[in-house]
């Protein structure tokens, strides 16, 4: 599911991925999705929305108290191939910290590849 960046809560929820669904940030561009856009979308190597393979038990709560009292301070970095699926490079466990939390909107950076914008 993606949406469009920055838009109001009531914006259009796509269920699939359309080439216009994943805005086009310039680099270093802040920008944010929906936390419907990044619920179930998988890591570049394999990550697992929801499985926090590295922190776990007290580290995962205090990773979460963290996002709870600070937010997202670095965006969550998604990559677009062309042909491709959307993909995670940085930040799965912001993103289910963000999931486990009820946020609404996650901080994003995209980066499209090979023409991926127009896919």
């Amino acid at each position: 599911v993606f949406c469009c960046l920055n838009q109001p809560a009531t914006t259009e929820i796509y269920t699939r991925a359309p080439a216009h669904a994943l805005p086009l940030l310039s680099v270093g561009q802040p920008g944010s999705l929906r936390i419907e856009a990044v619920r179930d979308m998988p890591g570049v190597r394999g990550a697992v929305p929801g499985e926090h393979r590295n922190r776990l038990g007290d580290r995962w709560d205090a990773f979460k108290d963290d996002i709870a009292a600070y937010g997202i301070t670095n965006p969550i970095f998604i990559t677009h191939d062309y042909g491709e699926e959307p993909k995670i490079s940085e930040g799965n466990h912001r993103r289910d910290a963000a999931v486990e939390l009820g946020h609404g909107r996650v901080p994003v950076e995209i980066r499209h590849f090979g023409h991926a914008e127009q896919d």
